[in-house]
């Protein structure tokens, strides 16, 4: 799919719907890891690229889905350890040092992909927006 053939929208769809296979590989991988419970999986069963609609493309789904990316935020804390280093001479004060164990990294990999589609999906949505705005304009 190049760029000339297709219009900017109809590549920016197609855009999103390649985030939506990342979403979906990544949801194999936080399963394959047992990194989620299965009530907290469910709420991203929706995001695979098969399940997109013409209604997925607008902002309140945007919305919904960096909410969900959130939501990670405390499942990736509890499998993250952090400790500090202090400098042996103590010259620079010392530094933080952190671990992610492999559950939580597919759980990062998780919240980068529903990110990422959120951000596709609402590239889609400004393009129709501008299109719309462009023929009231003329």
């Amino acid at each position: 799919m190049t760029d000339d053939q297709h219009t900017p929208v109809e590549t920016a769809i197609y855009l999103a719907l390649v985030a939506a296979e990342s979403v979906e590989k990544a949801l194999a991988e936080v399963h394959e890891a047992d990194a989620l419970n299965e009530t907290k999986v469910a709420a991203f069963n929706d995001l695979c690229s098969g399940t997109l609609t013409a209604d997925s493309f607008c902002r309140q789904n945007c919305v919904r889905l960096r909410t969900l990316a959130l939501s990670l935020d405390p499942d990736i804390r509890e499998q993250t350890v952090s400790w500090f280093v202090h400098d042996e001479h103590d010259m620079s004060g010392g530094h933080e040092e952190k671990f992610t164990s492999p559950q939580g990294d597919t759980l990062v990999h998780l919240r980068f992909a529903v990110r990422n589609l959120a951000d596709s999906l609402s590239h889609v949505v400004r393009l129709q927006e501008a299109e719309q705005l462009a023929g009231l304009l003329d």
